[in-house]
């Protein structure tokens, strides 16, 4: 179901777009993220976990607003997360890690 979510819009519970997603990406065994862009200009990246994602339409939505999304660690466009970027993701969000005895 990921895998066709590039190029779509990301928003909110309450339909207010986030960003586009430019792609996503396997951050490890049964979770993905999204690599969006946002900002006046779509300069800012940020990678945005799509557990709890579901579709609406052509939209994307996730269970975060826009200003917590925009308030998350931004991340370089080039490549897949490092492990510290993971790890950052999982303690701002909130998320457990997929595999424990790895962290």
């Amino acid at each position: 179901m990921e895998s066709g979510y590039a190029g779509r819009d990301l928003v909110e519970e309450t339909g207010a777009k986030i960003g586009k997603i430019d792609q996503v990406l396997v951050a490890a065994p049964g979770r993905c993220v999204a690599l969006i862009r946002i900002g006046l200009l779509g300069t800012s990246w940020h990678f945005v976990p799509l557990d709890g994602a579901h579709e609406s339409g052509d939209d994307v939505v996730v269970p975060y607003s826009k200003e917590f999304v925009k308030r998350a660690p931004a991340v370089k466009a080039e490549g897949n997360p490092s492990p510290r970027d993971l790890a950052e993701l999982r303690s701002y969000y909130g998320l457990a890690s997929p595999d424990p005895s790895t962290h």
